[in-house]
């Protein structure tokens, strides 16, 4: 069904009629930016509220309405679903999400103390580091929360060590997922200032790095990737995408290699070499080569940009 555009007085009506949901455990909500405003976004947070026994909920808000005032309401809204375990927050459109709006947001997580999954995604340019330590203080008395997962547009501003150092005293937590989205690491020198931020992860029992993109490096630059991933020994999932990357050679596969035999609890890899020039017969066996001993791996998958027999 295509509703069109929403108006207010119907997103007051559509929340009103969820006092008749009280026994509802699980909800599923999307809106797309031509359904939405501010005021329509604030509405639905005053509907949620009368979802009492609410546990699981999935809301993406494809808007760019997405401010400080609307995070607040909806973060009072979940602070008062005492039953929720499972929380996925969209905001593929939030570029209009500030530090601010995060910890209005983060505070209604503090009372919610069934938690047990929380997921994240929004792409914004005025988080900082300041923003993700305040989630994470939002964060750290559920002492059920076991899952956590976070798609973000990482940035030279909104770096990994504020919010890493916080969620190390969730002794629940089993499960980190960083997701990486629309960006792209170029040239040796971005390759290292990611790689200074992921040391923030050590010690986490299970990590999991997504959509990692990364271009234009040389050998040294994969010989400092390998060395920092060798430092993730809880490291359970990677993805590496490496397509179109021109100055990739077998010295560089090598030390990537080394790097994944050296993570016990390996289960996942993903590597893209679609389009890598440099990739040919030689690179293709000592990839196999530096691979086939993995005993821990139970998933991979490989793209190339041609057909190559192992």
């Amino acid at each position: 069904m295509s509703l069109g555009r929403i108006n207010n007085w119907q997103f007051k009506e559509f929340g009103k009629g969820w006092k008749n949901l009280a026994n509802l455990h699980t909800a599923y909500l999307k809106f797309r930016s031509n359904q939405v405003t501010d005021d329509g976004i604030q509405k639905v947070s005053k509907g949620l509220r009368r979802l009492c026994n609410l546990q699981n909920i999935q809301l993406e808000i494809d808007s760019y309405h997405i401010t400080e005032k609307e995070l607040q309401k909806l973060g009072n809204a979940l602070s008062r679903l005492s039953y929720l375990q499972r929380i996925n927050l969209l905001f593929p459109k939030g570029e209009q999400i500030t530090d601010q709006a995060l910890q209005k947001l983060s505070q209604g997580f503090k009372k919610l103390e069934h938690l047990r999954s929380l997921s994240l995604l929004f792409i914004s340019s005025k988080t900082t580091g300041k923003g993700l330590q305040w989630l994470a203080e939002g964060l750290k008395n559920l002492a059920l929360l076991h899952d956590f997962d976070l798609s973000f547009q990482w940035s030279e501003m909104m770096r990994l060590k504020e919010l890493s150092q916080v969620l190390k005293g969730l002794s629940s937590l089993k499960k980190i997922t960083y997701k990486f989205i629309n960006k792209e690491f170029t040239r040796d020198q971005g390759l290292e200032e990611i790689c200074q931020d992921l040391k923030w992860l050590k010690g986490f029992e299970n990590i999991n790095l997504e959509s990692l993109r990364l271009r234009e490096f040389s050998d040294k630059g994969f010989l400092i990737l390998g060395q920092s991933l060798k430092e993730l020994s809880c490291l359970h999932g990677l993805d590496l995408r490496f397509s179109y990357c021109n100055r990739m050679t077998g010295e560089g596969i090598i030390s990537l290699t080394e790097a994944f035999n050296a993570l016990p609890y390996l289960e996942n890899l993903k590597i893209d070499f679609s389009g890598c020039p440099h990739m040919k017969n030689n690179e293709v066996v000592l990839l196999s080569q530096g691979l086939k001993d993995i005993s821990s791996l139970k998933h991979l998958s490989l793209y190339f940009s041609k057909h190559y027999q192992f």
